[in-house]
Formats: structure tokens, C-alpha cells, sequence
């Protein structure tokens, strides 16, 4: 009987190279493991079972074949090592989660895992700003503590960020926050000047319109709620844009930037000298001013110098005045400043002591005065020959009332510039706390 080996030689054709896989095998020797030799074998035996038999000889093509196998098998192997290797060691963020808010200058924690902080390979950047100041300490592998920067675009009401974060890596992971300003209180006054009148005298039956102009001077724009108050009286009132529209509130003012608006009362047939008081008020938080109080009657000539303006009142301690009101305990003490706008030039000033809108009797037993020197018992306090210059002057007087003072009333100071015949006029309603 023929032998294996003589079996194999009679399928091998004329000039084919017949070599043993035997021989194939100790020839790679340890080049490869033995789990790859394993590996191989099932890979180069199993689709050609069917061809090869124990004791068959191997042709050339057969082992270029297996060469090309082996080389394959290396090239996926090294492959997935490699995979394994960078997946293992790529950055990982479990929060901030994507969508969470965050202000500027606020601390945030960036949870995960390699970081590689350890040895300062770690990148932390809010779209292309990185953070402030660096890592905060407690920073680690698995947690950097940061400082949200100021970044470019962010408002008030927030901005879509892109916080990047990688390794030695180099290759970012991104997470999407909402970056906003701080919530910074507004805070600062507002001058509400009230204008002249049209028509002046008002006219019974007939609308009446009032300029006003508003100029914040808080620390930011905001937005105001404007109010205009009658006093004693139900007559109907509207807040009107320049251009006569209905005023959309809240009112945006920027500071230092004048905003005019007009009130318009509408004034009933019967009302003729009736006497009434106005004041505009501006709200927003913390900032916020008035017009004071300012009286006219239907019919009469409101017989003010339109050129003289007053900003908005502010007293010491700061709660004694309010909407138009000074209101104190007996014998304590209210200083109220308030700003007095014209062109440059001597103004004579006046305290008086003054009937209500509608009443005829004054208020007894408070004292008023300038602030130097203190107040007296005088019914009226004059300060002559007062220079506003650059167009503004601060001008302060104090009130104290006396025990067994009236519960009510009011002052009204007058300025006038020397030699005209008009002057402008505020008021200041008096309650006994």
C-alpha cells in the first residue's frame, strides 16, 4: 500500500514547490504564542478542510496564503490592544450634565474619570476660554474644580456654552451648558422730572397731557414699572410713549439715557379749580426715584419756570422718604437731598410751610431749615443769593417734628431764579409716625 507521503506527491503537479506544515510551523516558532498558533491553525485548516488530509502535502500558494493569514491576524490584533488601550484611558464626564445652568465667576465641579491631573495633562476650556484662575484645590483625577470665566456673548438671561474637557489624549469631550451673568442686584436712583402741561391752564372736560422724563442712574439697564398717582382724586390716568402710543411696561432704561413719556388724564366737565396732586414713580428692585409731589388746578395756570428741573429726593436715614412722603417720629430728624437742575446762574430758595391740595390750614409744630445752619420754628426759611453752577446744584434741608405736631401736612420748596417772575415748585407731604 502507497504510502501518506506518496498518496500527496502524486497531487502535486510538475514544478511545485512541496513544502511540510509541520516545517511551516518550526519555522515561526516563538514569533507567535501559542493561543495565536491555535488561532492560526483554525483559521487556515477549517475553510479547507476539505483539501487537506493527514500526510498531505502543502503547496507554495498554500503558505503565501498563510503568511498573508498571520499578518492579518497581527495587524486586528494590535488593532483591538490599541482600542482597548485608548478607550481605557479617554476622558469620562458623569456631570455637570448637558442643559445645566451656571453664572459667570461661580465654582463648578467636573466629575468623571481620567482626568489625568496627576500629571497635568488635563485641559478645561468654556468654548475657547479656559478656567479662572486654574484647578481649585481638591482638584484630582476624577474631579476638576474650576472657576466659570467671563466668556464672550454671555448675558443676563445666558448663553449655550461648550465646555471642552482632555488628557493626554488630546481629544476633547464636549458637554453643553448655560452660561448667564450673575444675578447682580440693581440698585441706584432714578430722576423723574416732570414737564410742563397741554393745555396749561388744563380745562375741565377735556384731556390734559403731562411731559415726563425718566434717566436712570443705577448701576445697570433694567426694567422699571412706571406708575402715575393722583392724589384724592379717581380721576382715569395713562402712561403714553413719546409718540402717544400706549407705554409697554416694564420701561427699559439704560443708564444716563433720558426716556420722555407723557401721562395723560382725562379731566371731568365738573372739575373746574378743583385742586389736585401728580406723581410719577420708577421701580425696579433696589433702584428707583419720583417726581415728588406736584400740584395744580384745573383752570389755573400751572405759572412755572419750565427751565428748572429737580432729580429725584433721597433722605438720611434712607426710609423717611418715600413716594412723595416724609414721615417721622417726634423729635427725630430727616435730612432730604435733592438736586435742583438749570442753567448757570443765582437762584433764590424757599421752605414753606403749605395747605394741602383742597385744605386751607398748614401743619404746626415742625421745624425746617437748611442744614446749616439748623432748622428753626419759622414759617418760612429762605436761603437768597444760591449759585447753581455747571447746572446742578445739591441742596439739603432737615425736618424734625416736635411732640404734639400736627399728624399731617406739607413743605414746599420753591426755587426761583433772581430777577424772573416765575419759579418751580415741589412738594413734600408731612406724617407724624
Amino acid at each position: 500500500m502507497a504510502s501518506t507521503l506518496e498518496n500527496a506527491l502524486r497531487l502535486v503537479k510538475p514544478g511545485e514547490m512541496v513544502v511540510s506544515l509541520t516545517d511551516i510551523l518550526d519555522k515561526l516558532g516563538d514569533k507567535i504564542t501559542a493561543d495565536e498558533r491555535n488561532q492560526l491553525l483554525i483559521a487556515m485548516l477549517s475553510p479547507r478542510r476539505e483539501k487537506v488530509q493527514p500526510g498531505d502535502l502543502v503547496t507554495s500558494d498554500m503558505v503565501n496564503q498563510m503568511l498573508a493569514d498571520i499578518t492579518d491576524l497581527q495587524v486586528r490584533v494590535l488593532s483591538i490592544e490599541n482600542s482597548d488601550i485608548s478607550s481605557s484611558q479617554q476622558v469620562i464626564i458623569t456631570s455637570p450634565l448637558p442643559g445645566e445652568q451656571f453664572q459667570v465667576g461661580q465654582v463648578i465641579n467636573i466629575v468623571g474619570k481620567n482626568f489625568d491631573f496627576s500629571i497635568g495633562a488635563q485641559q478645561v476650556f468654556f468654548d475657547t476660554t479656559p478656567p479662572v484662575g486654574g484647578f481649585k484645590l481638591g482638584s484630582n483625577d476624577n474631579l476638576l474644580i474650576v472657576e466659570v470665566p467671563m466668556i464672550s456673548g454671555v448675558t443676563q438671561t445666558g448663553k449655550q456654552v461648550t465646555l471642552n474637557v482632555s488628557n493626554h489624549l488630546n481629544i476633547p469631550v464636549s458637554r453643553q451648558l448655560t452660561v448667564k451673568l450673575p444675578d447682580v442686584p440693581v440698585s441706584g436712583p432714578v430722576d423723574v422730572v416732570i414737564g410742563g402741561v397741554n393745555p396749561d391752564p388744563i380745562v375741565a372736560g377735556q384731556t390734559a397731557e403731562f411731559a415726563c422724563s425718566l434717566t436712570s442712574r443705577a448701576t445697570m439697564p433694567a426694567n422699571f414699572l412706571i406708575t402715575a398717582t393722583l392724589s384724592g382724586k379717581s380721576w382715569t390716568t395713562q402712561l403714553l410713549a413719546s409718540n402717544k402710543t400706549a407705554l409697554a411696561q416694564p420701561l427699559n432704561l439704560v443708564p444716563r439715557v433720558p426716556v420722555d413719556i407723557l401721562i395723560s388724564l382725562t379731566v371731568p366737565g365738573n372739575a373746574n379749580l378743583e385742586a389736585f396732586d401728580l406723581i410719577v414713580n420708577a421701580v425696579s428692585g433696589n433702584a428707583q426715584g419720583d417726581s415728588g409731589l406736584h400740584s395744580y388746578t384745573v383752570g389755573q395756570a400751572t405759572n412755572e419756570d419750565a427751565s428748572i428741573s429737580f432729580d429725584n429726593p433721597s433722605a438720611a436715614p434712607p426710609g423717611a422718604y418715600s413716594n412723595g412722603k416724609i414721615s417721622l417720629a417726634a423729635t427725630s430728624v430727616a435730612t432730604i437731598s435733592i438736586g435742583i437742575k438749570s442753567t448757570d446762574g443765582q437762584y433764590d430758595l424757599s421752605l414753606q410751610l403749605v395747605p394741602k391740595s383742597g385744605e386751607t390750614v398748614v401743619a404746626t409744630g415742625w421745624k425746617m431749615g437748611w442744614v446749616d445752619p439748623t432748622p428753626t420754628d419759622a414759617q418760612h426759611s429762605e436761603l437768597s443769593s444760591t449759585a447753581i453752577s455747571l447746572g446742578s446744584k445739591l441742596s439739603k434741608f432737615a425736618v424734625m417734628p416736635q411732640v404734639g405736631a400736627s399728624l399731617t401736612g406739607r413743605i414746599q420748596l420753591k426755587v426761583k431764579r433772581q430777577g424772573a417772575s416765575l419759579a418751580k415748585t415741589i412738594n413734600f407731604d408731612l406724617i407724624l409716625l
